[in-house]
């Protein structure tokens, strides 16, 4: 780089980070001294930070200085939230954006904005006057191309080459589907002189990196002009093709006009055509603006997967193919595993995990969010650490080559600390998972062969991924070979080709209703096991909605989920499971924010279900040998790849896919809330409508929620925030595929319909039309399908509504319908509020501090149990003899207290009735009853009480107690757990289990909805 140029001069002015961040304490000493994390915030932190934010934009002289005072205070507001669990603050928006970016106003833009408008002038004026039969084809097909840079939003070289080549194809076809304007694949490939730096498809002729273009209603006609005109059209395209300025020079010929010397190039031209699109009625914004140039990059979604979204019926689904155990979907010995995912394949070896404490940065390590600061590390002292541990400690082979290749490239060849854990993260796992203990010093050649092939082929990655491990592979294998210890052989260098720099971007895309065919397809697959479908659907619900990325929701904590009922928010971030991809992947999530009613029904109820599994293990996991485990990333992503290639019928869909859907989905939402706008050639809300599964209002809240309306300016920063990206640039280069229908809605000019659609009639012999009606978007299955709601069901869904969960999430949880539950939450008001006929009417069902809740007192885990089993037999007594329970029910109620365990009976003939009930209620359980007889305090032998034993069983302990308060008999009847050749119960209380008939009798009364009113 020249050290007198510009970049250069700016690069002299940055300000260190040590004066950044005397600047950053010095703003925030002032408007937020709590943001150290040692106190709680006094006043309203929004406002403060909002401050903030707008003194440290004042500070920031360039944009990479406000980058940098950015992340700092994003890591303040961090490291406050892990101290202030509970009391979590928002972030504002960052101090700088893509989109927020002024246009660059130059004299140089200026004058090439002003020949823009000159040549469009003077394209309209020859358009107006020569007729199609008196232009030659080369005519013809030069003002179509400028037609389309100043019309179509097509600004960009490769883009224009591309469009050529697709007028001088054998075949040119364009495609047509009902609310939409006439599109284009156009295919950009690279040659041999400039390899492809993105590819986002591959067909017969090699790999292209696609651009969907929504020709404009002007270049239309041009294009009808050429496809039915006679004439080799072939010819008329080769003479430019891939030779910008001889194309611009032809297309200058065309209209007769000369270049101004200041607009003497292609580029400066499209950048005027830019400018243009900018000043238009519409005003193409900034980020658009550079995706029409291709300073950002944006592929169109895969033609496979875009023709089957839009396609007339979703593709048959059955489920007889799909073998998944449930078993199989777990990951119980990653449950145990406390290091990171980050490296594929690591084994969990005590002296693995040392040596990465070694090399991986010295951080202080807060409870298991791992965001804390990272201290300073320096070359030397990465060095140091790695010789004291080499000195210290027995290393395997594996650990002293790639300890001696470090040390060589810290002190020898100069590299930087994050080069080497770069290196460590590609490669350092998977070589050690592979070498072993084997001794690796003056291998032979088939032996070092061997191992590489093993590497390069045991772990599945991104062709980016692996590209870079084939370059870590090779340079430490030349390092080995020239080391007088490991002196490893030479090496053919096919090993290690196929290191490549081009990105491949798998632009596939799923559209609402293939989304609810494998939602179908899931809940069918796992009909058997309603647990596990709901689980699965909730997660590809999840994972379709927020466009979170499969490790982060396998790897999701049940306390990193803010149980807020109306709108709970998920944190993101590390945990025992696995790490976050990037730093930039630490964010927050509000699922039930950015779902359709329907889906937020199903996710809450899910939140519900999840509560009931208990612990605090993983968000989406599954109960199994008595705990709630984990699903493996990879065997859950195989599987919901699977479901969503036969939902879709396009073999490239995948799991990952998901999340290309979301950020797509969200960006049309994003961008109809900006701007309205109808283009009569473009229905955005039937399209918004047709492939998220949003409605308009929907839609509207869905972007208010991720980028709110004073973040205008900033929404495409916003969203890039809420995928976990740094940089807008990453989701339009990877992620978004549906730019077309902005640029199109904000570039095309204006046509009445009719002139449209007699242009469309001209071209239909190259016309391929999609979709001649509504998708039919398959039936839902009934998530509560044959579950009648149960005696456990109901005390659940009791319980989580008094925790706040609406009903209908609530029945959803314990998969009951919504009815079955309402219908008797007004019993279980009217028995919450039962009281006793004392003076100080206590609560004759619930403790004082339970005043107010539905649900039952639970007691504790084996009388509950045993409740809930008592309560199941009372509901299934209840069809036949529904008489003698609510006697039952009555009795046990009605006479309840909190201070008196058991129930009282008066009379022989009472107890006799209570007892038939009671035993046929137990006749499974084993336990026994006692029957405790109270008496007058009188010594009278006469006083045997026949009439009291008669109705008492075998198996049932008798015993009485005198009192001298009373004057006539009375029997207390108890529920025990003792042996039977126990006689006498002991005092011990744990015996006594007679709070679990009360239990049954509350939730069995609610069940059948009897009304209970207490003794006088």
């Amino acid at each position: 780089m020249s050290t007198t140029g510009r970049e250069a001069r700016k690069a002299q002015k940055l300000r260190s980070s040590t004066v950044l961040l005397m600047e950053f304490r010095r703003v925030v000493d002032v408007r937020a001294p709590w943001l150290d994390g040692l106190s709680r915030c006094d006043g309203d932190p929004d406002e403060a930070l909002g401050q903030i934010r707008a003194d440290l934009a004042q500070v920031a002289r360039y944009k990479e200085e406000a980058a940098w005072l950015t992340k700092e205070l994003y890591r303040r507001i961090d490291h406050w939230n892990m101290v202030w669990t509970g009391d979590e603050i928002a972030a504002p928006p960052p101090i700088v954006s893509i989109s927020s970016r002024p246009p660059a106003w130059s004299a140089a833009r200026l004058r090439a904005l002003e020949f823009a408008d000159a040549v469009a002038d003077k394209l309209e004026e020859t358009t107006a006057s020569v007729q199609p039969v008196d232009a030659d084809l080369p005519r013809l097909i030069r003002r179509a191309l400028l037609s389309a840079a100043l019309n179509g939003g097509l600004c960009a070289h490769g883009e224009l080459d591309a469009f050529a080549r697709w007028l001088g194809s054998e075949d040119p076809r364009l495609t047509r589907a009902p609310g939409q304007p006439v599109s284009m694949d156009l295919k950009l490939r690279g040659d041999v002189r400039k390899k492809l730096s993105y590819v986002s498809g591959e067909d017969d002729a090699g790999p292209f990196a696609l651009r969907r273009w929504l020709v404009d209603g002007k270049t239309l006609a041009e294009i009808a002009d050429i496809l039915n005109s006679e004439g080799d059209r072939r010819s008329g395209v080769r003479a430019f093709l891939g030779r910008p300025e001889k194309l611009y020079r032809s297309l200058l010929d065309t209209l007769e006009l000369k270049a101004p010397r200041n607009v003497g190039s292609l580029r400066a031209f499209l950048d005027g055509a830019i400018a243009r699109a900018e000043l238009a009625e519409r005003r193409l914004d900034r980020a658009h603006a550079q995706l029409a140039a291709s300073r950002v990059l944006t592929f169109g979604a895969d033609p496979s997967s875009w023709q089957a979204a839009l396609s007339d019926q979703p593709s048959s689904i059955t489920a007889t193919d799909l073998e998944a155990g449930t078993a199989s979907l777990l990951d119980e010995e990653h449950v145990q595993a406390a290091s990171s995912q980050r490296v594929a394949g690591v084994r969990q070896d005590p002296t693995y995990i040392r040596f990465l404490a070694v090399i991986g940065e010295t951080r202080t390590q807060t409870g298991s969010d791992m965001t804390s600061a990272d201290e300073k590390d320096t070359p030397l002292l990465l060095a140091r650490r790695i010789r004291d541990a080499m000195q210290t400690r027995d290393w395997p082979d594996a650990m002293h080559l790639l300890a001696d290749w470090y040390l060589h490239m810290l002190e020898v060849d100069g590299y930087k600390v994050g080069s080497i854990r770069r290196y460590h993260s590609t490669l350092a796992g998977i070589f050690f998972e592979q070498a072993g203990q084997v001794p690796l010093g003056h291998l032979p050649p088939e032996d070092v062969e061997e191992l590489y092939s093993m590497i390069l082929e045991a772990d599945e990655r991104s062709a980016m991924e692996y590209a870079n491990l084939r370059g870590a592979l090779r340079r430490m294998h030349q390092f080995a070979r020239g080391h007088p210890r490991w002196q490893f052989p030479d090496l053919d260098e096919g090993m290690f080709a196929g290191a490549s720099s081009t990105v491949h971007v798998r632009a596939m895309y799923i559209s609402h209703t293939q989304f609810t065919c494998a939602r179908n397809l899931v809940r069918r697959d796992f009909f058997d096991t309603p647990e596990l479908a709901a689980t699965l659907d909730s997660l590809l619900v999840f994972l379709y909605r927020t466009g979170a990325r499969i490790g982060e929701a396998t790897k999701a904590m049940l306390q990193h989920l803010e149980l807020d009922e109306t709108n709970p928010t998920l944190f993101i971030r590390p945990s025992k499971f696995g790490n976050n991809k990037t730093p930039s992947a630490h964010r927050q999530v509000r699922p039930l924010a950015l779902m359709s009613a329907q889906e937020a029904e199903t996710f809450g109820a899910y939140l519900g279900r999840r509560r009931l599994m208990g612990g605090e293990g993983p968000l989406f996991g599954m109960t199994h040998k008595g705990r709630v485990l984990p699903f493996s990333r990879k065997s859950v992503g195989e599987y919901l790849s699977r479901i969503l290639r036969q939902a879709t019928g396009v073999e490239g869909v995948s799991c990952h896919s998901l999340r290309h859907s979301a950020a797509s989905n969200l960006y049309l939402a994003i961008a109809e809330g900006r701007d309205p706008y109808r283009h009569p050639q473009l229905d955005h809300h039937a399209l918004g409508n047709q492939l998220t599964g949003w409605s308009m209002a929907e839609r509207n809240k869905i972007a208010t929620a991720v980028a709110p309306s004073h973040m205008f300016r900033d929404c495409w920063q916003a969203l890039a925030r809420h995928m976990g990206h740094g940089s807008p640039v990453t989701s339009f280069e990877t992620y978004i595929h549906l730019t077309q229908f902005e640029i199109f809605r904000q570039v095309a000019p204006e046509i009445p319909e009719a002139i449209y659609a007699g242009l469309c009639n001209r071209l239909v012999a190259f016309m391929d039309v999609l979709r001649g009606s509504a998708p039919t978007v398959p039936e839902e299955i009934d998530d509560h399908e044959s579950r009648a709601l149960t005696v456990e069901g109901l005390y659940h869904a009791l319980d989580l509504i008094d925790d706040g969960l609406p009903p209908s999430r609530a029945a959803g949880a314990v998969f009951a319908p919504t009815g079955d539950l309402t219908s008797r939450l007004n019993t279980a008001r009217h028995l919450s509020r039962l009281a006793t006929s004392a003076k100080t009417k206590a609560l004759r069902l619930q403790p004082p501090e339970r005043a107010g809740r539905l649900a039952p007192d639970p007691l504790d885990h084996p009388r509950r149990e045993t409740g809930l089993a008592m309560a199941q037999a009372l509901a299934d007594l209840h069809e036949a003899s529904p008489r003698e329970v609510n006697y039952w029910l009555r009795a046990t109620l009605g006479g309840a207290t909190q201070s008196n365990p058991g129930t009282r009976l008066s009379t022989p003939r009472d107890l006799g009735r209570w007892l038939a009930v009671a035993l046929q209620m137990t006749e499974n359980l084993t336990g026994r009853w006692w029957i405790q007889l109270i008496t007058p305090d009188r010594n009278d032998p006469a006083l045997d009480y026949p009439d009291w034993r008669g109705v008492c069983p075998a198996k049932t302990i008798f015993s009485k107690r005198p009192q001298s308060r009373i004057a006539n008999p009375v029997a207390r009847v108890r529920y025990l757990m003792v042996p039977e050749d126990q006689t006498e119960p002991s005092h011990d209380p744990r015996a006594s289990y007679a709070g679990s008939p009360v239990f049954a009798a509350h939730l069995a009364a609610i069940l059948i909805k009897l009304r209970i009113e207490p003794e006088s």
